[in-house]
Parts: C-alpha cells; sequence; structure tokens
C-alpha cells in the first residue's frame, strides 16, 4: 500500500506540471541550453512527456518509448485479446478478461477523482493515464518526434499508426522505430520451436544508444 500523499499525487496533470516547475528551473541556470530542450519518458513517463511537449513550447524534442498511444486500460483490453488470439489463453477466458476490464472501466468512471485504493493505483491514477488523446497531442506538435516501442509489447504496438496519421496531414516530423520481439523494457524475447519465450536478452543499452544516435541527426 503506498501512502496517501503519493496517491493524491499519483495522476497525470500533477507529473505534467512538475515537470514544467522543473524544466523552468533547469532552463533559467547559466548552463541551461535553452535553444536545445530534449523531453524523454517510457512506459507511464511516455504519457508525462507527450504532455509535457504539448504544453510547453520550450521543448524542442520529444523522445517516446513503451507506452499505450490509446491510453493505459484501452491497451490492458488490448493485451487480454492478444493472449486470446494466440492460444495462451482461450478465447473464452480472453474474452471475460475484456468484459471484466471494461467494468473495471465503468466503477473507475464512477468515481474517476478517487485517491485511495486498497490495492493497485486508484481510480484518479488509471483513468488519467486512459485518456485518448495522445495521437492528439503528438499530430499538434511540429518540433521532432521519436516514438520507440518493441513489438512484443502489444498495447504499444498502437503506435504502429501513427506515420498513417502523420501523413494524412502531411507532417513530416516523426520518427517511428519498433525492435521485432523486444518486450516493454527491452529485452529481445528467443523462442524455442514451439514459439514459447525460452530466454530474454537485455537490448537496452543498445535501443539507447540509438535515440541518442537519432539526437544527433535532428
Amino acid at each position: 500500500m503506498y501512502p496517501a500523499v503519493y496517491q493524491t499525487h499519483n495522476y497525470l496533470d500533477y507529473y505534467v506540471r512538475q515537470t514544467n516547475v522543473v524544466l523552468s528551473f533547469v532552463l533559467s541556470q547559466p548552463w541551461a541550453d535553452v535553444k536545445r530542450v530534449v523531453v524523454a519518458g517510457g512506459s507511464e513517463g511516455y504519457f508525462v512527456a507527450i504532455k509535457t511537449a504539448y504544453t510547453n513550447p520550450k521543448v524542442t524534442h520529444l523522445i517516446v518509448s513503451s507506452g499505450f498511444l490509446d491510453g493505459r486500460q484501452q491497451g490492458l483490453i488490448r493485451q487480454e485479446r492478444f493472449r486470446g488470439l494466440t492460444g495462451e489463453i482461450s478465447q473464452e477466458d480472453a474474452q471475460r478478461n475484456v468484459e471484466a476490464r471494461q467494468n473495471q472501466w465503468l466503477e473507475i468512471c464512477r468515481d474517476s477523482l478517487s485517491s485511495s485504493a486498497k490495492v493497485g493505483d486508484p481510480p484518479r491514477t488509471t483513468y488519467s493515464f486512459s485518456h485518448p488523446y495522445n495521437k492528439d497531442y503528438l499530430l499538434s506538435l511540429s518540433i521532432p518526434i521519436l516514438v520507440i516501442y518493441g513489438t512484443a509489447d502489444i498495447a504499444a504496438t498502437s503506435n504502429d499508426i501513427l506515420p498513417l496519421e502523420f501523413a494524412r496531414r502531411g507532417k513530416t516530423n516523426l520518427t517511428l522505430k519498433a525492435y521485432p520481439d523486444h518486450d516493454h523494457t527491452y529485452h529481445k524475447l528467443v523462442y524455442g520451436a514451439d514459439r514459447k519465450v525460452i530466454n530474454k536478452i537485455y537490448n537496452g543499452v543498445t535501443v539507447e544508444k540509438e535515440y541518442f544516435q537519432w539526437l544527433q541527426t535532428h
């Protein structure tokens, strides 16, 4: 159980305000380069970084990683459906799990500002990170954007559609990089003959090097 003071502040807009305050302080320092301000975030930080860039015109580059474009709860539903499609669980069990997530969402929406929970995140946290506006925020930006994720991170594959949406609007400021067979934390999955995972090899250092290389050319 997390402390109540933490739960009270554990929601998207608080983290965005917090990040903007830190940026304001850093950029007021004499050693800061205000002409090049890179914001990066992964997983939950994906949401924070996107909305920070959307709300802060001082941000010049955005890197986001392993995030669910459609929202957290939406991503969890996508994962359950995928488990049924791949045979990890039966289609019937997948449907029950999807419906459980849908019903959970109904409960969250009934008390979306609540910051108390006996187990896991409170409604306010899940509600704030399940908004559907990440795509709109990204499309509104004209700064260089790098989006990266592993293809074994099923909910993060929702980012696959971003090149289509940027192209539809004639925008060319998106770079998208998907890592085949990598999970949420960039472990490369090794499969046996039966397509079951038999090993995981951490590849995060390579991923990190590649996004620093991207920064050198953008």
